[in-house]
């Protein structure tokens, strides 16, 4: 199926996909929203930006707007750095319609000084004014967690 650009919102894709994503997902936030895809390095530099994408997509219209985080963690689930948006996509999550995905982009700074080790980027939608997460959920609709990992890295 050909890519067509219809706004810059989104893509056509299928409601299940988006196509334009390096690597697709389906990562459940709370029955609300959908993580579809992510474009992520392949690896992780100290001292350099890193660039990332998210493909959102609401499984309904949205009641309330839902901020996101982008957290690089070290092997002990330490922050080492983070990306958080107001509005994913730049867009409120209010205003999002389900027929379409948002493309969200970040450029995270890294430490110069990160220590070799292994480091993963987790994922999230929280609500900043009352402090919670919507949680990711598993095919069964059980809780699995609060964040959803995009990317894996190892430096040496």
């Amino acid at each position: 199926m050909p890519l067509h650009f219809t706004g810059w919102l989104h893509y056509e894709s299928p409601p299940t996909a988006v196509l334009i994503a390096q690597t697709p997902l389906a990562a459940d936030f709370g029955a609300q929203i959908w993580l579809q895809g992510a474009d992520v390095p392949d690896t992780l530099r100290p001292g350099a930006p890193l660039a990332m994408t998210l493909y959102w997509r609401p499984q309904r219209p949205l009641e309330i707007n839902y901020q996101a985080f982008v957290h690089i963690l070290d092997e002990n689930g330490q922050l080492v750095a983070q990306g958080d948006k107001l509005n994913p996509g730049e867009f409120p999550t209010r205003r999002w319609e389900p027929a379409s995905y948002v493309r969200d982009e970040y450029e995270i700074a890294l430490p110069a000084g990160l220590p070799a080790g292994r480091y993963r980027a987790a994922v999230g939608l929280w609500v900043a004014s009352e402090g919670w997460r919507l949680p990711v959920l598993d095919s069964s609709g059980q809780q699995v967690g609060d964040s959803f990992v995009v990317g894996e890295w190892v430096v040496e």
